[in-house]
């Protein structure tokens, strides 16, 4: 997707026009005239003519000190006065304005409130805000971003070095505040390479605040951390999408706690001393997630406890929990996940029958499952050996033991289908990489079986290159 650019710097300014990544304004002048009408005429006072000043780019206004106005440039010296600019929209004070074209902006704060959908360019390109890291950014007053819309997303996106690079900006709070709030009708909003996080260790915040109204939002390659706090990570989420996000707390609440129709996608949950969830929420899809408990058995992975229908968990991995996933009543998919160290592996209040298949267990302390009527082809994988290469070292890839990973490995459903071949997806959050024999160990008519893989090599036809000893 192409965007018009907008950005924040450690070093910027909130009096800046924001569409350019330098730290200074393209310009500044201290008393501009402005000959109003529906498309504004800029006079330029000083001399300088406006120089470097382009199409596209943004003007703040000062008139009163305090507040301030954005408008777009869209041209410059019209009528052949290079003396002079024209921006999109009126502007309600006439004279003695200070303005500064382009520039970075300084904090979180001002980007969010400043940008809206009207915040694009010729092409109508949807607005996005990047976020330069290398120094923590204050969270200590909230973040309130504009609603946004289906056309015209809105997106906040940090880097280190180069726009895009993948970097994380840090936002961060020392006080008892609400960092983020997407309550009310903020929504098409996307938040991606953030490091949300309070220091405070008794705060009783959440880190972001939604309600029915904060809709449609997605979260990618985030992460949400606090040592102790009485309210959840992610308050009242509902029609959230979190992909590829970090979820680490301490406390007795939860990661993400909310109503229904959340989709979370490769996301890791840590709970140390948390006797809460990872995901508190009604009907939600979960997959791909990591769910990891502090060693004590306490807390549940996800808990999907309300009687709403269109709960699916897939391709997990849950460890050192008290329940891997707690639900009642009906209509749950469980399919392809793997429960290490729990107490229960699958917990129901009520005796239902699950809608899944090909679930490992290894090391339950009380029992797999509970109240849980499984469908049993394909059934289950009973584990003897863990499954992991190093759970205590945070690496929950599988190891290739017997009647461990190598169980897991290629063991998911489906396998054989019908129509259309054969698959052969792992149990668990994370793939197993095939290895294959080196080259130089190949001979010819030799079948190699590791339990990584299997095959003949042959001397002739298209692999006569591989030396055969």
């Amino acid at each position: 997707m192409n965007y018009k650019e907008f950005y924040v710097d450690p070093s910027g300014s909130n009096q800046n026009g924001g569409s350019t990544s330098a730290a200074a304004a393209i310009y500044t002048s201290a008393d501009t005239s402005v000959i109003l009408g529906d498309l504004v005429t800029i006079v330029d006072n000083t001399g300088n003519n406006w120089t470097g000043v382009s199409v596209d780019d943004y003007v703040a206004f000062n008139p009163s000190g305090t507040t301030y106005e954005y408008r777009r440039i869209t041209a410059v010296a019209p009528g052949g006065d290079a003396t002079k600019i024209t921006v999109h929209a009126n502007c309600t004070v006439a004279a003695n304005r200070q303005s500064k074209v382009g520039g970075a902006w300084l904090t979180m704060q001002v980007a969010a409130a400043a940008v809206t959908t009207l915040f694009t360019d010729t092409n109508s390109y949807p607005p996005r805000v990047n976020i330069k890291g290398g120094s923590d950014y204050s969270a200590d007053t909230a973040m309130i971003p504009n609603n946004a819309s289906t056309t015209v997303p809105i997106t906040f996106e940090g880097y280190t070095t180069t726009i895009g690079d993948g970097g994380m900006a840090n936002f961060f709070t020392t006080t008892n505040n609400l960092p983020v709030n997407i309550s009310g009708t903020k929504q098409y909003l996307v938040f991606k390479n953030i490091y949300f996080k309070t220091t405070v260790s008794s705060a009783n915040f959440a880190l972001i605040y939604s309600n029915a109204g904060g809709l449609y939002n997605k979260w990618i390659n985030c992460k949400f951390e606090r040592t102790a706090n009485t309210a959840s990570l992610f308050d009242t989420a509902q029609y959230q999408t979190f992909i590829s996000c970090h979820f680490v707390w301490g406390s007795s609440n939860n990661g993400v706690a909310g109503y229904y129709s959340n989709t979370f996608l490769g996301c890791y949950f840590y709970g140390s001393n948390s006797t809460g969830s990872g995901i508190l929420c009604r009907s939600s899809y979960v997959s791909h997630c990591i769910f990891v408990g502090n060693g004590t058995r306490v807390g549940y992975g996800v808990n999907l406890s309300q009687n709403y229908d269109g709960k699916s968990v897939d391709h997990c991995t849950f460890y050192n929990l008290a329940r891997g996933i707690n639900f009642r009543y009906f209509n749950i998919n469980i399919t392809n996940n793997i429960f290490s160290s729990c107490n229960y592996g699958i917990y129901s209040t009520d005796v239902v029958t699950v809608g899944g298949w090909r679930n490992a267990f290894y090391a339950s302390n009380t029992a797999d499952t509970l109240n849980v009527v499984d469908r049993v082809d394909p059934t289950n994988i009973a584990l003897s050996a863990d499954p992991f290469t190093n759970a205590a070292g945070n690496d929950f890839s599988l190891n290739n033991t017997a009647s461990g990973g190598a169980d897991c490995r290629a063991a998911g459903f489906p396998g054989a289908m019908q129509t259309g071949g054969t698959g052969y997806p792992d149990v668990g959050a994370l793939q197993h990489q095939p290895q294959f024999p080196a080259i130089t160990d190949v001979k010819s008519g030799v079948t190699y079986d590791d339990g990584n893989y299997t095959g003949t090599y042959s001397a002739s036809g298209e692999h006569s290159y591989i030396s055969i000893g």
